[in-house]
């Protein structure tokens, strides 16, 4: 089931960068890891779901269960709010 992506848990990523896009392709790639990219928070691309700063109605609205976080400029407070969301 996993293999088809049933199960699979909505992902965003914050940042837009290349590397950002390095990883949702990985997870579009990959049904079997799990995952499911819904988009970015954050960026400037045609899959973003919103700005950073407005992260908390994104993740709601759009009902992410899983986020990766890879912008180099999110200091640790802000992980450590990310963490507790």
């Amino acid at each position: 089931m996993r293999a088809r992506g049933l199960g699979a848990k909505r992902t965003a990523i914050i940042g837009g960068e290349e590397l950002a896009q390095s990883v949702a392709d990985k997870i579009r790639s990959n049904p079997s890891y799990g995952f499911y990219f819904v988009g970015f928070i954050g960026g400037n691309n045609k899959d973003a779901l919103g700005s950073y700063p407005d992260y908390a109605r994104v993740i709601e609205k759009n009902k992410i269960q899983v986020i990766y976080v890879v912008d180099a400029k999110i200091s640790r407070e802000e992980l450590a709010k990310l963490a507790e969301f």
